[in-house]
């Protein structure tokens, strides 16, 4: 009889099987947590269910989805999800050429990322994202010159980390460039 235990069974359930079912356990998601209060819910079943309408090919209920979980991350204060929800939200109008918008995006994203204590040793592989994604915008809307800025930067921050994936990522968007 617990809402909150039920919305998150059903989370869990909404990663098993085919879109079209895990679709209707998001709505489920949603419908058990939505006076929960908790952090996460029911933004995670609106992400969920963004992540199910962009793999059918739902762009604009996708798109939906994603602002509303947007909107309640930020209600809860949940960094995590507004990091993410940021992310898709660039990559949306990065994908669907509005470079502007993107660029946009991406740009309050990185102010939000530098306001965050710590933010380079907590969030450090987001910013990595986030300027590597910003970067792509810039060299798709032609501003070839503040997109090289980005990649400057990114290579020298991707060599502070152990990781050196990000740092092939923006050598090959150096050679693109």
């Amino acid at each position: 009889k617990d809402s909150f235990e039920i919305a998150r069974a059903f989370d869990l359930a909404a990663r098993l099987y085919d879109t079209e079912t895990n679709l209707k356990y998001c709505d489920s998601i949603i419908l058990y947590s939505q006076n929960c209060a908790d952090y996460s819910y029911p933004a995670l079943g609106y992400m969920l269910k963004g992540y199910y309408y962009y793999e059918i090919g739902a762009y604009e209920k996708s798109l939906k989805s994603y602002y509303e979980a947007y909107d309640l991350a930020q209600r809860y204060q949940n960094k995590n999800q507004e990091i993410e929800i940021s992310q898709v939200l660039g990559a949306f109008q990065n994908r669907w050429g509005n470079y502007k918008k993107a660029i946009e995006i991406y740009e309050n994203h990185i102010r939000y990322l530098k306001s965050l204590p710590d933010f380079e040793s907590l969030y450090l592989e987001d910013y990595l994202i986030t300027i590597h994604n910003l970067q792509l915008a810039y060299q798709r809307a032609g501003n070839y010159k503040q997109a090289e800025k980005l990649i400057e930067t990114g290579l020298r921050k991707t060599l502070r980390t152990q990781d050196r994936a990000f740092f092939y990522d923006f050598l090959h968007s150096k050679g693109v460039n």
